[in-house]
């Protein structure tokens, strides 16, 4: 029995050095603590940039471009730094005048514009009218009818017999038979195969200088090279028997 009792003795006698022990030496009871580094956020990709390319075109003609973007309500997008190139065209009588930015400053007078499109960008395409030829001034040419006659010269003196200028001569008077200033002539009226106002007739007189055939005299515009009867009386100064102005 006695040694058992000091086995007991031994086993009570550890645990209360174990409980003892000096403060300082105490086992921290506090949770560990941890330590946060910091760690770098997480990044998506950039998203592609894209800018926005647009134009109108001021006259008539049109506006092709190359290649063609992401369509939008109006124009293209493109990705940043994308080159294009536009390029116009300007419809029958109409010419490119140039490429204008939005501010108005010009862009360039090429009909073709290549561009690098880092930010977004319209343009306008000027197009204008070409001007209308000036009136026929061939003085000295003489106009003759489809069937021969002898219908004047094209001059603007007022006082040569042959003159279409000439308001009381064989051909200027718009009482002679021989006038395209005649709206009743032969020559002068609306309907006549051989007259210079019949905007139907295949058959109107002809100017010729030097004998060779330079254009019709007529108001039938369907005729290759037909010059109006009345810019030549403008051109002549005879505006009394002009009929229509241009």
């Amino acid at each position: 029995m006695l040694r058992l009792s000091f086995v007991v003795f031994v086993v009570i006698g550890l645990t209360s050095c174990q409980g003892a022990l000096p403060e300082e030496q105490q086992p921290d009871s506090q949770e560990p603590q941890t330590v946060e580094q910091d760690q770098p956020a997480e990044q998506n990709p950039p998203a592609a940039e894209y800018v926005h390319l647009d134009g109108w075109s001021i006259g008539r003609g049109i506006i092709l471009v190359w290649p063609t973007g992401e369509p939008g309500f109006s124009g293209y997008f493109y990705p940043v730094d994308t080159e294009v190139a536009l390029e116009a065209f300007a419809d029958t009588d109409w010419t490119f005048v140039g490429w204008f930015s939005s501010g108005g400053d010009l862009v360039g007078e090429n009909p073709t514009l290549t561009l690098r499109l880092t930010e977004d960008t319209f343009l306008f395409a000027i197009f204008e009218e070409l001007a209308p030829p000036p009136p026929p001034h061939f003085f000295d040419a003489i106009v003759v009818a489809d069937d021969g006659q002898f219908l004047g010269v094209i001059s603007d003196d007022p006082f040569d017999p042959d003159s279409l200028a000439n308001a009381y001569g064989t051909y200027g008077s718009e009482f002679s038979s021989t006038s395209i200033w005649n709206p009743y002539g032969r020559y002068g009226n609306d309907f006549g195969f051989y007259s210079a106002y019949n905007p139907y007739t295949s058959t109107p007189p002809s100017i010729f200088i030097e004998g060779a055939f330079v254009a019709y005299l007529s108001k039938n515009y369907m005729l290759m090279s037909a010059i109006d009867p009345d810019d030549v009386a403008v051109a002549i100064g005879r505006f009394d028997v002009v009929r229509e102005y241009p």
